[in-house]
């Protein structure tokens, strides 16, 4: 699919690389899409669409990549248009909330959330025009997309840097309404410190003077 050239290089690359990422287009048998979908929370379908978030694990530790997989399933009897313009744009949004520990919101006992922001490496791929025209491609029915992340960590994108739990959802625009995924919820701890045979022991000072 011809890109329109981005403002710099590694913002072309890290584009293509997050927003196409690694496009497997499938049309799958009913026996085939049943087993591969067996382990998969879908979100809610809209006319037909639905797409789905998953990563290889839920529990993290604080800098440890995070890697990601978007599926898209196209489940109606007609073919159906997938667009695409850019990262945050009308057509493709990312949210990340953090829920802090220990705090709630008054008088209803519950979680408050907090929006995650870019990071500075984020920002400076994402902000900005990176397209100058929105393009689309039809996905078939009984077809599923799904781009993999591969070695792009959503923590380097996002400021996931402190502990706790985050909850992501991604929303898509197709025929123009949003088709949003489940929330992925991922939990983030601190590394456990390393075994140190002298920690607690009574160290007993050395007198040199004789």
């Amino acid at each position: 699919m011809p890109v329109n050239t981005c403002h710099s290089i590694n913002a072309q690359l890290f584009l293509s690389a997050f927003i196409f990422l690694f496009i497997s287009y499938s049309d799958l048998s009913a026996d085939e899409s049943v087993k591969s979908k067996q382990s998969i929370e879908w979100g809610q379908s809209v006319n037909g669409v639905r797409s789905a978030l998953t990563s290889p694990k839920t529990n993290y530790v604080i800098g440890e990549p995070i890697l990601l997989c978007y599926q898209l399933e196209n489940r109606s009897p007609h073919d159906v248009m997938f667009y695409y313009e850019g990262y945050h744009s009308r057509c493709f949004k990312m949210e990340i909330f953090y829920l802090p520990q220990n705090r709630l919101t008054p008088n209803k006992g519950k979680s408050m959330k907090e929006a995650i922001d870019l990071t500075r490496y984020g920002k400076g791929i994402f902000h900005g025009t990176l397209f100058s025209s929105v393009r689309g491609f039809n996905i078939g029915s009984s077809s599923v997309l799904t781009w993999d992340f591969g070695d792009i960590p959503i923590n380097h994108v996002y400021d996931m840097t402190l502990p706790g739990k985050y909850e992501i959802t991604t929303k898509r625009m197709i025929h123009n309404a949003f088709v949003t995924t489940n929330t992925l919820k991922i939990t983030i701890v601190k590394p456990q410190p390393e075994n140190n045979d002298l920690q607690g022991a009574h160290v007993v000072p050395i007198n040199l003077k004789k």
